[in-house]
Formats: C-alpha cells, structure tokens, sequence
C-alpha cells in the first residue's frame, strides 16, 4: 500500500497529526505549537520545512500530543495509531473510557511546566519500579 507522497516526509505526517487534534493550521501552527511544547517558534519552523528533526523528546513529546505512534511519526513505519487503538488499550488496563477522558481533562489543564513534571515523575517511578522488579536497583523505599 503506498502512501501519498505528503506522508513520506517528516512535516507531512506531522501535519497530518496536528490536523487529527485540530491544531491551528497556518501561519498560527508554527507559534501555537512552539508554545505548546516550549520550544522556540524557529525550532518548529525547521521540522515543518524539514531543515531538522525534533529531539527524541520532542518527538514523543509531539506523538503524545497528537496521539500517533512515536515511529509512524519519526519514520513513517508502524501504525499511525488512532482512537480504536486507545480504547483498546484502555480497556486491556480495566480503564473505563470516562477515566481516560477525566485524566485527559486534568492533563490538558495543567500547564507545560507541569505536565513536564509530572511526566519525569512518572518516569522516575516506573524506572525504579522496573529496576526493583529486576533486582538491578535498590527496592523502592516506604
């Protein structure tokens, strides 16, 4: 299966991302996405003009953001991702839908600052949970 030619670059498949969360198309992209990921507006520029790449950071950062798949995004290989795909996951967790849309509205209240946080929270947590569960770390303390 071929796919459009827009979707074989980098700025084609992250525009088509943006598009599924209805981000601002335009002249206004390049600004509301910079501020949305605190990046400089030239840094986005770049990756829209594919002049550079996003940091692994930023690329997960913006995979998340607009709910695709890390290496559909970075590569164009793997599944693009979509909302069949969350609930499913959702429902493998015993995650009720409502949940999901509770934590949602959380996350989407909190500042850039503080999702930052709370995700290297989370990621410090589940690192030091997965080195416990290995016996390559100290046990968590209590």
């Amino acid at each position: 299966m071929n796919e459009p030619d827009e979707l074989n670059s980098f700025p084609g498949r992250l525009n088509r991302a943006l598009d599924r969360v209805d981000f601002p198309a335009g002249r206004g992209r390049v600004s509301a996405l910079a501020a949305k990921l605190d990046v400089r507006p030239q840094a986005v520029r770049t990756w829209l003009h594919a002049e550079s790449m996003p940091s692994d950071d930023n690329l997960a950062r913006l995979a998340r953001l607009t709910g695709v798949g890390y290496e559909w995004l970075a590569r164009g290989t793997g599944p693009m991702r979509g909302t069949e795909q969350v609930q499913e996951t959702a429902a493998d967790y015993g995650l009720e839908r409502a949940v999901i849309d509770d934590i949602v509205a959380v996350w989407e209240g909190l500042t850039q600052t503080q999702r930052n946080e709370l995700r290297d929270i989370a990621l410090a947590m589940t690192l030091r949970n997965m080195k416990s569960r290995l016996g390559n770390g100290d046990p968590p303390d209590t």
